[in-house]
């Protein structure tokens, strides 16, 4: 293949590429079309138990809150009051957070 393309002008290198473009442009354009939207399940803001957790881990009120955003959260926020990491008595905060996202992360599921 390589010695067949080395006899190609640069022209006709240029319709080729072009030519690959179009067909990758295209196939792009039929994928977007027929993919299918994720389907993400959404969070019940008439449920307390979900407003308090979204508060106490400093998360939006939004339906649209993701496992993923959840988690991080938690995350950032189990650095600053893991009673192992921190000198300050924060146990109960912790479990309260912690408490907060298997809240979140059970209504995800």
């Amino acid at each position: 293949m390589t010695n067949s393309l080395s006899r190609l002008n640069p022209e006709q290198i240029h319709i080729i590429v072009s030519d690959i473009e179009k067909e990758v442009k295209s196939f792009i354009r039929t994928f977007e079309a027929t993919a299918e939207e994720p389907s993400f399940k959404r969070l019940d803001l008439c449920s307390n138990e979900v407003l308090k957790a979204l508060k106490k881990l400093g998360l939006p009120e939004s339906s649209t809150v993701t496992s993923r955003d959840v988690y991080s959260q938690f995350r950032k926020l189990a650095l600053v009051c893991h009673p192992d990491k921190t000198e300050e008595d924060n146990e109960e905060k912790f479990k309260e957070l912690n408490k907060a996202k298997e809240t979140l992360i059970r209504r995800l599921e």
